[in-house]
């Protein structure tokens, strides 16, 4: 994960008069992505408690700035992501919309993962959910979604975040990452579908999965399981 915090990418479309670029917002928003950065910095060094002390006012002020009643927001990295999430964002919402960095959805995300860490999960799922919605091509806020949903067995809303996560990593540019986000997607879908009796597609997943990373030992024993379930339910020695 890109733990790196990028500078201001607000747009100046329909931009509020509190965001636009001056040296007092720019300073503020430095301090904010300060905070974010030293929090997860504590949440690495296992300290959860102490992250979600550092998020918390951080995301405090990022929604006072910017309410539900007002613009529709996202966060972005570089300028693809940007003209991307303006013009879809704009499109299905009918609203303006601003674009910002990923300092507000990197303080929901190190929220939701201390909270995971707390073993608070039902409390994680609204941070998560809201980097997520926030920041929909980042594959990892909704793999990391997707596992608490699965952990809790809500094997719908595990599913659906972990199908974002597949659609934001065929996004991504080739290379290691994006194979690394898709081998997660898949294993936790094709382990959702273990759950539910779903073999034939826990098998396709899992086969995807293991495409990508052939020597994951983890991805293999479950294609062992899958197929002696398919035995048993057959009559079949496998």
């Amino acid at each position: 994960m890109r733990y790196a915090v990028a500078l201001l990418l607000g747009m100046a479309l329909a931009l509020p008069a509190q965001a636009q670029n001056t040296a007092a917002a720019t300073a503020a928003q430095d301090a904010r992505a300060a905070k974010v950065t030293e929090a997860i910095a504590v949440l690495k060094s296992s300290n959860p408690a102490g992250a979600i002390a550092l998020v918390d006012p951080v995301i405090a002020e990022y929604e006072r700035d910017y309410p539900a009643s007002g613009p529709n927001v996202f966060c972005a990295n570089g300028t693809t992501e940007v003209i991307m999430g303006l013009v879809t964002g704009a499109a299905a919402t009918k609203k303006d919309t601003v674009a910002l960095n990923d300092t507000w959805c990197y303080a929901y995300w190190a929220k939701g993962y201390a909270l995971v860490e707390l073993g608070r999960l039902d409390d994680a799922v609204a941070p998560l959910t809201r980097a997520a919605q926030l920041m929909p091509s980042n594959a990892q806020f909704h793999t990391e979604l997707g596992y608490v949903h699965q952990t809790l067995k809500h094997w719908n809303e595990s599913n659906a975040a972990y199908n974002a996560a597949v659609t934001a990593a065929q996004r991504m540019p080739e290379g290691d990452s994006r194979n690394l986000s898709l081998r997660r997607a898949y294993f936790g879908l094709g382990f959702n579908e273990i759950e539910l009796g779903q073999l034939d597609a826990a098998e396709k997943h899992m086969e995807q999965a293991l495409k990508l990373a052939p020597n994951d030992p983890k991805i293999r024993n479950e294609l062992d399981y899958i197929k002696e379930q398919k035995a048993k339910k057959s009559g079949k020695p496998n």
